[in-house]
């Protein structure tokens, strides 16, 4: 099975362009403090992301991928958005799975019946939770979108400078923990401000 290679990821990631890194920083900034307020166009954002990455990888010709993967984009976020709990149900379940399989595949060798089962179970739990607490699901599955973002934003910013990248990309791939913990701590920073926001309009509400 094949894992995530973090090393392969931030070279790429860090060879962009600096406008790039400053659009990721603030799309990050959006999604972490705004992420309950406009939940709807973040999650056909996110939807419309997705359709672009699964219709341009499709096994077509090369001339059509790019206008498939526009219309996979534009079609996948508008159904986002007239069914917007299911999709944000769906997006807590993926995120879930995707983390799940991250951490079976390091730290395990498992059959691969074993590894889909337990992502399975992952997004079953992550889905039903979505359902039950859709907003506190909302503000953390935007959060840690945001946290992404932002840390992916960081590192082209940090590239500008090669001392200080060394530096980070040495701790982000000698430390297993570095990057997890990185990534967990903006989407709970994220989260409870946007906990917070959401208590004080529910507390407005029932004055």
């Amino acid at each position: 099975m094949v894992g995530f290679n973090l090393q392969h990821a931030l070279d790429v990631l860090a060879n962009q362009q600096l406008l790039l890194g400053f659009f990721l920083l603030s799309a990050g900034l959006v999604f972490m403090i705004f992420g309950v307020r406009v939940s709807r166009p973040l999650v056909a954002v996110s939807f419309g992301v997705l359709g672009f990455v699964l219709c341009f990888f499709l096994p077509i010709a090369e001339d059509l991928k790019l206008g498939l993967a526009f219309m996979g984009a534009i079609g996948l976020g508008a159904a986002s958005t007239c069914f917007i709990r299911a999709a944000l149900t769906i997006l807590a379940g993926a995120w879930a799975a995707c983390a799940t399989l991250l951490v079976v595949v390091a730290l395990a060798d498992l059959p691969m019946e074993a590894v889909l089962m337990i992502g399975t179970i992952a997004f079953v739990c992550a889905a039903s939770l979505a359902l039950i607490m859709y907003q506190e699901v909302t503000a953390f599955v935007l959060s840690l979108e945001g946290s992404l973002l932002f840390i992916a934003g960081l590192v082209i910013l940090a590239n500008q400078n090669q001392i200080l990248w060394k530096h980070i990309r040495d701790m982000l791939i000698d430390n297993p923990v570095f990057a997890p913990f990185a990534l967990l701590a903006g989407a709970m920073t994220g989260f409870y401000w946007q906990s917070a926001e959401l208590r004080q309009r529910d507390a407005g509400t029932s004055a």
